[in-house]
């Protein structure tokens, strides 16, 4: 039984995902990359119709009823792909590789092993997860309906940051009730996949600039990370929405190089669902939107393409934004207030440099820009990109340095949580000006 709900819960989600995947980009990428995005998509697609139904229009949630809604959506998905010769035919073919490519390769697959061991046999148990993301899944799991009363302790979800978006803890929901009981266990799948696809992401994207081996190398600093791999069975939501943030700057990077405006919206409707999963979001959307103004204006480009970028990402978070107005909702967890803590500098290096949770990630993604810095200069794409992570790296900085969120940094937990939305997006970044084709 429990397979069969596990079975549900992903043919649920990569079914509608691939249906979009195709619409949105065709019948192109490798079959990996495609079905990392449809998973991505397809957890968007299902958290955002349930979010509708369950805090828009305050209705009870229904399995029966759900599953016929997502039948209707499919068939007519599916028309629609056929119907403009969007799908592609599924083709898989194990990739050759050689003796060095095997090892690392074979490295990375030992990761995975333990990762999903450590899925199957550590429950949810850290104290964000229990207390926020997992909590709020499982409220909704027993009451099948959110609880408007403000008097009421499971208000909104019942936890003290009701300000949370909710995809990851629609996503658990949606599991459990695939399943037919709540499981902290097997919520941490959840989280391997997104640690997965963020893997088959990085070195699908950097395979176009390096050796596979190279490809390889920068996909296993990813994945034996100390903090991402923790991060792949506890429960948190920052490293689901390193994935989405990834996306986002993967098809703002494709747009900057080879100027195909499908690209730039791509990026717009990613950078809309990684609202959905964090408000941390809001800083990687301000670096694209920075960015990508001043590339229109050095390029002189129409801005009407700008503007449509932006509506776009405005029309995918529109929902949430509403909801939050209506409640009298922020982006803030802590008291507003200004001021300036310099003691956060020490915390911040202690964090990237001394800690065990990087190995050598920071220095590596350093390194790579000072030996790079020339070829950086003469590309529009790296030169952007770079601005990009300069630009998300100050957002999070100055927000310790002049707010009263500074608390966070100094007790180490905030800041290595920051860092890690930012990671997989500075191997591409990093990897990528290694490029040697």
């Amino acid at each position: 039984m429990v397979l069969f709900g596990l079975f549900l819960f992903f043919f649920s989600i990569f079914l509608p995902g691939y249906f979009l995947s195709s619409i949105l980009m065709g019948a192109e990428k490798p079959f990996l990359w495609k079905l990392a995005l449809s998973y991505t998509l397809g957890c968007f697609f299902i958290s955002l119709q349930i979010f509708i139904g369950l805090f828009i229009f305050r209705l009870k949630f229904s399995l029966f009823l759900f599953y016929l809604i997502l039948l209707f959506e499919n068939i007519f998905l599916f028309w629609y792909a056929c119907k403009n010769n969007l799908l592609s035919k599924i083709k898989f073919s194990f990739p050759a590789y050689k003796t060095r490519e095997w090892v690392i390769y074979f490295l990375i697959l030992i990761l995975f092993c333990f990762s999903l061991f450590s899925v199957v046999s550590r429950p949810t148990a850290a104290f964000d997860a229990t207390g926020w993301w997992s909590y709020r899944a499982k409220v909704l799991y027993y009451n099948k309906a959110i609880d408007f009363n403000p008097e009421s302790i499971l208000y909104l979800g019942g936890t003290s940051h009701k300000n949370y978006p909710w995809l990851v803890s629609i996503i658990q929901f949606w599991l459990d009730s695939s399943l037919g009981e709540f499981s902290d266990l097997l919520n941490n799948v959840i989280f391997f996949s997104f640690f997965a696809f963020s893997i088959i992401f990085v070195y699908y994207f950097l395979i176009k600039y390096l050796e596979k081996w190279q490809s390889l190398i920068f996909s296993f600093f990813l994945a034996s990370s100390p903090l991402f791999f923790y991060h792949s069975y506890n429960g948190y939501a920052d490293l689901v929405l390193s994935a989405y943030a990834l996306i986002c700057f993967i098809f703002l990077f494709l747009f900057f190089e080879n100027n195909d405006i499908k690209y730039l919206y791509l990026s717009g409707i990613f950078g809309g669902i990684s609202m959905w999963v964090k408000n941390e979001a809001i800083i990687f959307i301000i670096a694209a939107l920075i960015v990508s103004s001043f590339y229109f204006f050095f390029k002189k480009i129409n801005k009407k393409i700008l503007f449509i970028f932006f509506i776009l990402l405005i029309a995918v978070v529109f929902p949430w934004i509403i909801f939050m107005i209506y409640n009298g909702l922020s982006l803030n967890n802590v008291t507003p207030g200004f001021g300036f803590h310099p003691e956060i500098i020490k915390g911040a290096a202690n964090s990237l440099f001394a800690s065990n949770s990087w190995n050598i990630w920071w220095f590596i993604f350093i390194l790579s820009f000072i030996l790079n810095c020339k070829k950086i200069l003469k590309c529009n794409a790296l030169r952007f990109g770079w601005l990009f992570v300069f630009l998300v790296f100050g957002g999070f900085f100055l927000l310790y340095l002049f707010t009263n969120e500074y608390q966070f940094i100094v007790i180490d937990t905030a800041f290595s949580r920051n860092m890690l939305t930012l990671f997989p997006i500075s191997a591409v970044l990093s990897g990528a000006s290694f490029k040697n084709k």
